[in-house]
């Protein structure tokens, strides 16, 4: 990737998103969103696990994966 992507960082409690150059490419609430690069239109992931605590929403680990996956496909080949 060119550029500096985040950490996964916690949006209003319960969300999640990264950055790349300061643009959100990837958000999780309860649906995974990676941001296509050439089109800037979002790609839906797998719905999550929906409720409170560190494991749903943002933290719901499988979210992560997949958009961590999507992203590695999208922004580096």
């Amino acid at each position: 990737m060119k550029g500096n992507i985040t950490p996964w960082k916690t949006v209003e409690g319960h969300a999640a998103t990264r950055t790349l150059n300061g643009e959100r490419i990837a958000f999780i609430e309860k649906t995974p969103r990676v941001k296509h690069p050439a089109t800037g239109e979002w790609i839906a992931g797998p719905k999550g696990e929906g409720g409170n605590g560190p494991d749903v929403n943002g933290g719901y680990q499988p979210s992560r994966d997949w958009c961590d996956k999507k992203l590695i496909e999208l922004y580096c080949s």
